[in-house]
């Protein structure tokens, strides 16, 4: 074997990517068609989150030996990161066909299907993979990570507690087990487990994660919301879409019924307000418990650099929201001042486009959700912008009428009716202009919900 090959196997166990790579590009200069060299390589450069290039490589260790089971699985570890489970899913697929037998090919797989919130499919992989090798540590905890999304709390808890046995000293072990305590509102036992596993492996970004939801479940609403959000992970992407839907249904329902019984009226705008709430809520909730954190030495050491900028721009949107609604409720004149309030209140419809953003790794898709982020930004401010203007603007407008009805010596009716008649013309004009401007908004904060499904059509580099 290269000795630049060697040299770089021993520094990836030891989790040196960055020195590595150097290593590994020596050993291509050597023999550019080397497959392992390829995939060593792509592995390094995908955890170091360069995932274009990570592509690039894993695809020329393909080229290079299309029958060496290692390069397609690297692919599908590289597609998993940047989100394309689709493409993650074939090449594991086509990995498993050259090496059924490799318990670890399996374990990916279960990986990929959990991370599609497809538990069944995440449940299988993983047993698959224990009949080839019962002691895998990937497709033990995967397992166990299943039942429990599946509400199979028994079952999730024996297979743990064998892992644990088995293993004392794996760290993905431990925090499977804090994300288990946390499925049972342990938080403060789940904060050991995913110390524990974060003693035995410092950079595992799973036991980070659950660290941090353990954390914020310390805070009551929050942790009604988050249990809401581990129950509704239990389905399917599309099933959690059929369940947003069905809500939006529901309420449209009560609000019907509302509407029908006078007596009801009053309720009607409390129900759309607590659902719209929920809904934003539901999504914006980490985020803002995120900035929370923040507040604390421990959070701010806590929480990776992307869930910081996250949260400082979601909470940007809030204070915005808040300092436009300020606005509105302390300058008179203009619009009704529920519309001007609900014109505020866009800016809390960019936590939509902002997560979506922060969910995309790299590549094509980052950029979409980028610009299409930045454009519905700009047409939010826009409009905002435009509704504190409406007073002055109208106020313009009067003056030209009234400069016009009194330039009119003869007293002639016909030509003050004329200017009064222009006024509302005009005025009508930029109600409509707001108005169009807002729904435009409103569709693409809606647009944006569906975010990840969309951008899913889009093909990444190859």
């Amino acid at each position: 074997m290269n000795v630049h090959i060697q040299r770089a196997q021993l520094l990836i166990e030891q989790d040196r990517y960055a020195l590595a790579e150097p290593e590994l590009r020596l050993a291509l200069a050597d023999d550019a068609d080397n497959s392992l060299a390829h995939t060593l390589l792509a592995s390094c450069l995908r955890h170091q989150e360069r995932f274009d290039e990570a592509t690039e490589e894993a695809r020329l260790a393909i080229a290079s030996d299309p029958l060496e089971a290692s390069g397609h699985c690297e692919l599908a570890l590289i597609m998993q990161d940047r989100n394309c489970l689709p493409e993650a899913r074939a090449a594991i697929q086509e990995a498993l066909r050259l090496e059924p037998w490799e318990a670890g090919y399996f374990g990916v797989l279960a990986a990929i299907e959990a991370h599609a919130n497809q538990w069944k499919a995440c449940l299988s992989a993983a047993e698959q993979g224990l009949e080839q090798d019962p002691d895998d540590p990937t497709c033990s905890n995967l397992r166990s990570m299943a039942l429990m999304s599946m509400g199979q709390r028994e079952l999730a808890a024996e297979a743990a507690a064998a892992v644990l046995q088995r293993t004392p000293n794996d760290a993905l072990a431990h925090a499977n087990e804090g994300w288990r305590q946390l499925h049972l509102r342990e938080p403060e036992k789940a904060l050991i487990s995913f110390q524990e596993s974060l003693r035995l492996n410092p950079d595992s970004g799973y036991a980070q994660s659950g660290m941090i939801e353990a954390m914020k479940t310390r805070y009551a609403i929050y942790r009604w919301l988050f249990a809401f959000l581990l129950w509704s992970s239990r389905f399917s992407k599309n099933a959690q879409l059929l369940l947003v839907i069905g809500m939006v249904f529901g309420q449209r329902i009560l609000v019907a019924i509302t509407k029908a019984v006078p007596a009801l009226n009053p309720l009607t705008p409390v129900i759309t307000l607590g659902y719209l709430l929920f809904i934003w809520a539901t999504w914006s909730a980490s985020a803002l418990f995120d900035l929370i954190l923040m507040s604390s030495p421990f959070g701010r050491h806590a929480l990776p650099p992307k869930r910081k900028l996250q949260a400082k721009l979601i909470g940007g949107c809030l204070a915005l929201a808040a300092v436009f609604g300020m606005a509105f409720a302390l300058l008179p004149g203009g619009m009704s001042l529920t519309r001007r309030l609900m014109t505020a209140a866009l800016f809390l419809g960019m936590t939509f486009p902002l997560l979506t953003f922060f969910e995309q790794n790299s590549g094509l898709r980052r950029a979409v959700a980028l610009i299409w982020s930045l454009l519905l930004f700009s047409l939010i401010v826009v409009v905002n912008v435009g509704e504190l203007m409406i007073p002055w603007e109208l106020q313009a407008l009067e003056a030209t009428a009234q400069t016009a009805i009194h330039e009119d010596t003869a007293g002639s009716l016909p030509q003050t009716t004329a200017a009064l008649n222009k006024l509302k013309t005009e005025v009508k004009a930029l109600a409509e202009r707001q108005t169009t401007l807002w729904i435009f908004c409103l569709y693409g904060i809606a647009a944006s919900t569906w975010g990840g499904a969309m951008l899913s059509y889009i093909p990444e580099k190859r």
